[in-house]
């Protein structure tokens, strides 16, 4: 996920750092949810073993807490996946609800309500969920300063526009590079949810390609920015797409930097709204890391295997 500031090979438009400032902030946000949303399901499933751990005799408190988690991972979700203006907004209650969480934990540790090993175990709790309060307050005060001048259709869009940034060294030279991410059928071997992309039309600004995913679903992607050598951009036709995605862009690039090579990539996509679409957002941002690291990694490894020149 991005953690620092996006360079000039991203998907370019005059939002960019607003939006992975947004980024930053949702994605602590659904991991405060997730981590919430586990705690009270347990708690809910497995009262009396909680209750046991923690030192206590109450199991419908356990039950009754966890349930308390629960619907708070889902207001969490929620404002996660909302426009930058709610983003805003509500999110500084919830980092009140997480230090509410730790006040509550250091009282009742202090009034003698658990066990050695459940005191241990609150007390871990409690700084987890103070971090992610304070986390949560700094990004926000950094997304509200990122986005004081910024157009209002931007920061109340909804669904909003997520965007997600991966790029890496290799070891070839900017030409060698270049070659190696323009080889569209090498991308649609390395990507694991693709099982193959054409190239329709030749490499260049009238670039055209048709991808194909593993249950041969279908769709088509034009350039809508070639600078040869350097950086290339895609448009995805949504209309016949089978991910439930309004919009969906993508930069590949190249930089020659010292002392190596770099390449990466850039998205912008912007859910459906419905429930399947924002869901599928927090899905996408939970698998690029994983899907574009192995892209990388085997642009990595051809570079690796490729002849050296006398």
């Amino acid at each position: 996920m991005p953690t620092k500031p996006i360079p000039a090979g991203a998907v370019v438009d005059a939002q960019t750092n607003v939006r992975h400032a947004a980024q930053r902030l949702r994605n602590t946000l659904r991991l405060n949810a997730v981590t919430s949303l586990l705690g009270g399901v347990a708690a809910m499933a497995l009262g009396g073993p909680v209750n046991t751990l923690l030192g206590t005799d109450s199991a419908p408190w356990a039950r009754l807490v966890g349930f308390g988690l629960v619907v708070f991972a889902v207001d969490v979700v929620y404002v996660s996946g909302a426009s930058i203006r709610l983003l805003k907004r509500y999110t500084p209650l919830i980092s009140a609800a997480d230090a509410l969480w730790v006040v509550a934990s250091v009282t009742t540790v202090a009034l003698g309500w658990f066990s050695t090993t459940g005191s241990i175990v609150i007390g871990i709790v409690a700084g987890a969920v103070g971090a992610f309060s304070v986390r949560q307050i700094i990004l926000v005060q950094r997304l509200t300063t990122a986005a004081k001048d910024t157009d209002p259709a931007i920061v109340n869009e909804t669904p909003p526009t997520e965007v997600f940034h991966v790029e890496a060294p290799i070891s070839a030279t900017a030409p060698e590079a270049w070659a190696i991410v323009t080889d569209h059928e090498l991308y649609g071997k390395l990507a694991p949810n693709l099982g193959s992309v054409v190239a329709t039309a030749p490499n260049g600004e009238n670039l055209a390609r048709a991808c194909f995913n593993r249950s041969g679903e279908g769709w088509n992607e034009t350039c809508t920015l070639w600078s040869d050598g350097e950086q290339f951009d895609i448009e995805v036709d949504t209309t016949n797409y089978p991910y439930p995605l309004a919009e969906m862009r993508g930069s590949w690039w190249v930089r020659q930097t010292t002392p190596h090579t770099t390449i990466g990539m850039d998205f912008r996509y912007r859910p459906t709204a419905t429930i399947k679409g924002r869901l599928f957002a927090i899905g996408m941002q939970a698998a690029f890391p994983v899907v574009l690291r192995r892209i990388i990694g085997g642009w990595q490894a051809t570079a690796r295997r490729a002849p050296t020149a006398p």
